[in-house]
């Protein structure tokens, strides 16, 4: 709600206008005091009220004491300003209404790899500023790094974080997705990153970008063909980022390129220039499915009620200062 709008302020306004102006005059009105036993009583001074001097320095008193009680009306409508705190609502219609979860395969076979890859997946948040974005590593088992969040400052700071792990090869960044016999289980790692999405009940745009050298070893859980199924019945869109690596096992390749897209997704390949790119082009061409949030942002205009305070404390001041006649 504007200043303007809000309706609490003027209110606030009035009545204290009514009560300023109310003791004004019952200080005009009061009666005069009683004579001091100090008080020096003076006769015959209607001619020294005649005197244009005189009259002079009374009207310059009466200016002064009008223009105090003017700047003290106007410091207390500063004061029922901020107490009344007045607010500014901005609305941006501009926000989509999409979620992107990422989906990083941590086993040992990627540590080469995942350095750039998560370089990649930062270049990919950078050019979907607006979008809610979530972290998931996955193993023998999957876990979540952090959930979906809009925190774009959050998101940037959680992946520097994760690209200095890979860049160090911290062993306690990766150890909490391994499990015993279990390595590079894409089927199950998807299933879990496609599980991550909230808000199951509005009609948002959902797509999981999955980095990985689809090399699993050990027993499958879920299949590939399994998390893609699960992606098209819950309207997920897979889309993959492939290493070099896969490029040399064609038969992983084609199975990981048929699986993302039979749910309207692609596969490119961290290494080439146009791969980050291409994803972000892919991601943002989905911006309209769904209608774009409206976020409302509030926030206190304390700047006409201090300005008024000021002014009004100041100009009572120097209203306050005599000059020598």
């Amino acid at each position: 709600m504007s200043l303007v709008d809000d309706p609490r302020w003027p209110a606030l306004g009035l009545l204290g206008a009514a009560l300023v102006l109310g003791l004004l005059v019952w200080w005009g009105r009061r009666p005069s005091p009683e004579p001091h036993h100090r008080d020096v009583l003076v006769a015959h001074t209607a001619r020294l009220r005649e005197l244009p001097r005189f009259r002079a320095l009374v009207r310059a008193r009466l200016w002064r004491t009008a223009a105090r009680s003017a700047f003290l009306l106007v410091a207390a409508a500063g004061c029922l300003v901020l107490v009344a705190r007045p607010t500014a609502t901005t609305r941006d219609a501009t926000v989509p209404g999409r979620d992107v979860v990422l989906c990083l395969d941590a086993s040992g076979s990627m540590s080469r790899y995942n350095e750039a890859v998560v370089g990649a997946l930062e270049q990919v948040a950078d050019g979907l500023p607006g979008d809610r974005f979530g972290l998931w590593t996955f193993d023998g088992v999957a876990v979540m790094k952090f959930p979906l969040t809009d925190d774009a400052g959050f998101v940037a700071d959680r992946l520097e974080e994760a690209q200095r792990a890979f860049a160090r090869d911290d062993v306690d960044y990766r150890r909490t997705a391994e499990a015993p016999f279990r390595s590079s289980q894409l089927g199950d790692g998807l299933l879990s990153c496609i599980q991550g999405f909230d808000r199951v009940t509005e009609a948002r745009n959902r797509i999981v970008l999955v980095a990985t050298d689809n090399e699993p070893l050990g027993e499958r859980v879920r299949t590939l063909e399994d998390a893609a199924a699960a992606a098209a019945t819950r309207d997920v869109v897979i889309e993959a980022l492939g290493v070099e690596s896969l490029r040399g096992r064609p038969s992983a390749e084609a199975e990981l390129r048929d699986a993302v897209g039979s749910t309207g997704g692609s596969l490119a390949y961290v290494g080439d220039a146009d791969a980050v790119p291409s994803v972000v082009s892919r991601i943002a061409g989905r911006r309209e499915a769904p209608p774009s949030r409206v976020v409302e942002t509030a926030r206190d205009v304390t700047g006409p009620g201090v300005l008024l305070v000021v002014l009004g404390v100041a100009g009572a001041v120097l209203s306050s200062v005599t000059r020598r006649p």
